[in-house]
């Protein structure tokens, strides 16, 4: 019988045929290791805790593919879909990288499915600026919402949308903010 220490640190009385065979190549924290290394498909999920990347990836999948969902009309029942290669996290991880503090994954094109050349990390002001129901302006070569050319006149968009439904569009973007 011999006395062993393992490369964790952790101490073994182990028979000497054992050692001689070869095995025994640790305490059983070897094992333990390649269990955990093989199940492990990109460490971004466990049973107790998802990655703010992955969460991201899951919310998008369910929207677009579970009927269940409550977002899925919105998404999946208005024909968004998620392309082919994003189907597989790791494709979506590689393409969008980690998810930044702060930022939600955006479709650029509201109509498109999520795919790489649509999607970006958004802040909460680039979101709500980014749907559907957002009145999108184009005037002087920009295309703007509503709430951005407001922001640019210093107005508020209420007044804004006034102006233009009295003035005409040309005028009300054009016309300064009285002081």
């Amino acid at each position: 019988m011999w006395l062993c220490r393992c490369e964790c640190g952790s101490e073994r009385v182990i028979n000497g045929i054992v050692l001689r065979d070869e095995r025994s190549r640790s305490c059983g924290c070897l094992k333990s290791e390649v269990t955990t290394a093989r199940s492990t498909k990109h460490g971004h999920s466990s049973n107790t805790h998802l990655t703010p990347t992955y969460h991201s990836w899951v919310g998008m999948m369910q929207r677009c593919t579970n009927p269940n969902s409550r977002a899925y009309a919105d998404y999946g029942g208005r024909g968004i879909k998620v392309c082919a290669r994003w189907r597989a996290f790791a494709n979506f991880l590689e393409d969008m990288g980690e998810k930044p503090l702060g930022l939600s994954l955006d479709r650029l094109d509201n109509d498109r499915a999520y795919g790489p050349n649509n999607c970006r990390w958004a802040t909460a002001i680039e979101q709500a600026r980014n749907k559907r129901s957002s009145r999108v302006i184009e005037f002087g070569g920009r295309r703007l919402v509503l709430s951005e050319w407001a922001a640019i006149l210093g107005l508020n968009q209420s007044s804004l949308s006034e102006r233009i439904k009295r003035w005409g569009l040309e005028r009300a973007l054009t016309t300064p903010r009285l002081r």
